[in-house]
């Protein structure tokens, strides 16, 4: 929630006793400039990580070039389907580095005509409606995609479990980062 992130920077910022800095992953970039705005002219330094916020006053971002990230999920991507098939890409629209990672991994599969992408899955930082998404791409009467494809932290447990559920074995399931769920379904055989 961009909102809530905004107004939570802002009371941290304005606290009583101030802290010595703050780290913050921007869900929306010019959403939230003005808040590191305001906690640099308080003397409080900001670093982004992971989704950067880059026209504010935040000392530096330290993350993954997210665009790079996405190239390199097309290209496994490719391997796995051996250039052709469907795929199904989760993300959340209008955040920067996912937008980004969805850029980079589109630029790769634009190469290949072979492979069709879906529209993205846009499950809204909601792993509910990641699922509920899966359901639906799954469902009776409807081809599955061959492919799906996590570029953020929250949907690919639950992509996994839909298609577990239906007993769906045959799909490629691409995850990103290293939440412990993801974790399990991959030692699961799954993802």
């Amino acid at each position: 929630d961009p909102k809530a992130e905004k107004e939570e920077f802002l009371n941290v910022v304005h606290r009583k006793i101030p802290p010595a800095g703050i780290l913050v992953s921007a869900a929306e970039p010019e959403l939230l400039r003005d808040a590191i705005d305001a906690a640099s002219a308080a003397g409080i330094p900001v670093v982004t990580i992971d989704s950067d916020s880059p026209k504010s006053k935040r000392l530096t971002f330290i993350g993954t070039n997210n665009y790079v990230a996405g190239q390199m999920s097309g290209e496994l991507l490719v391997k796995e389907l051996g250039g052709k098939g469907s795929v199904a890409l989760y993300s959340i629209p209008g955040q920067s580095n996912l937008d980004e990672r969805v850029e980079g991994c589109k630029r790769v599969l634009a190469r290949f005509p072979a492979i069709k992408m879906l529209p993205v899955v846009d499950m809204a930082g909601d792993p509910a409606k990641a699922f509920d998404g899966t359901r639906s791409l799954i469902a009776q009467g409807k081809t599955a995609p061959d492919a799906f494809v996590c570029l953020e932290a929250l949907s690919c447990k639950e992509v996994a479990d839909v298609l577990d559920r239906a007993g769906i074995k045959d799909k490629t399931i691409i995850a990103m980062d290293t939440a412990e769920g993801t974790l399990e379904w991959m030692r699961k055989g799954m993802i």
